[in-house]
């Protein structure tokens, strides 16, 4: 069995990610599901206390590009066209059967915010929203 490395001195880019997905402090427990670990380790990692395993900086690496494909995924859903087109966001908690991303509302929220930016027909709106 190899040892794994261990790094202390990248608690910030830990919580660079959560801010970059959307997740507020909160809303940690998120990021440690999202990590696979403990609430109490990722808060450990985040705050600098605790060496980071290297083995997770490539799950970091891959919820950056899960969020990147989320984006792409919601711009090609979009149709063509002049109209306005509604994505719903939510306040908190969604259903827990939910997929990625929206099954972390911050997370969703990020993803529509960034593609509203490409594309300023995506109207964010609450489910209560509807007409």
């Amino acid at each position: 069995m190899t040892d794994q490395g261990y790094e202390y001195g990248r608690g910030a880019e830990m919580r660079v990610l959560r801010a970059h997905l959307g997740i507020d402090i909160k809303n940690m427990q998120d990021m440690a599901t999202l990590l696979g670990v403990a609430l109490s380790t990722y808060q450990r990692w985040e705050n600098g206390r605790d060496r980071i395993p290297t083995g997770i900086w490539p799950r970091v690496e891959r919820l950056y590009e899960m969020f990147d494909e989320a984006v792409d995924q919601l711009l090609q859903s979009i149709p063509e066209g002049t109209d306005p087109v509604n994505v719903r966001v939510w306040r908190g908690k969604r259903d827990e059967n939910t997929e990625w991303p929206q099954a972390f509302p911050g997370v969703w929220l990020r993803v529509v915010g960034e593609a509203a930016r490409e594309q300023p027909r995506i109207r964010p709106r609450y489910p209560d929203d509807d007409e």
